[in-house]
């Protein structure tokens, strides 16, 4: 996906940029993206300050999907200074392989609404759950395993721990 490097004229307008390959990095010309509310991103193996230090000067920016091997460290962070002016929705669908731990630091992501993610038969940790104030939703599709049940219980925590009006629902479907 190097091809996109050499873009010389941006894409002003572009609304929706799907990435599914290697690349050695996010193009320069994607921070300029004013419109762009969706990316979908497969494949890259970048590192996570590479993605969302990328994603996150990105204005009108709602979701992010972020798939399989996106991720070339073991733990995806959002940091504080990441602020996602609007990003309300956040897919990450791993299979095997990095990253292990996803992580939310405090005032990271503060517009976050909904949290889909994939578990499988890897053990992977949410970290930080509790910095997402605006959390409403948080859906783990994955196999019926300890991974999964362990998942759902750190959430149940920590949901427990949040004013009534301030707790998320927890969706989750097991797939046998």
């Amino acid at each position: 996906m190097n091809f996109l490097l050499e873009f010389t004229s941006k894409p002003k307008f572009l609304r929706i940029l799907y990435i599914r390959g290697t690349i050695d990095r996010i193009p320069c010309w994607v921070q300029s993206l004013t419109h762009l509310f969706l990316i979908e991103l497969w494949w890259i193996n970048l590192p996570s300050d590479e993605i969302y230090g990328v994603l996150c000067k990105l204005p009108s920016l709602s979701k992010i999907i972020l798939g399989r091997r996106c991720c070339s460290d073991d733990k995806l962070v959002a940091r504080t200074t990441f602020k996602f002016p609007l990003l309300n929705e956040l897919f990450l669908l791993p299979d095997e392989g990095t990253p292990q731990v996803f992580g939310f630091e405090e005032g990271a992501m503060p517009k976050l609404e909904n949290l889909i993610m994939n578990f499988q038969e890897k053990k992977r940790i949410l970290d930080g759950i509790e910095h997402l104030k605006r959390l409403e939703e948080v859906r783990l599709h994955g196999c019926k395993n300890n991974v999964l049940h362990s998942a759902v219980g750190q959430l149940k925590a920590v949901n427990m721990s949040r004013h009534r009006s301030d707790r998320f629902k927890i969706i989750h479907s097991d797939v046998q």
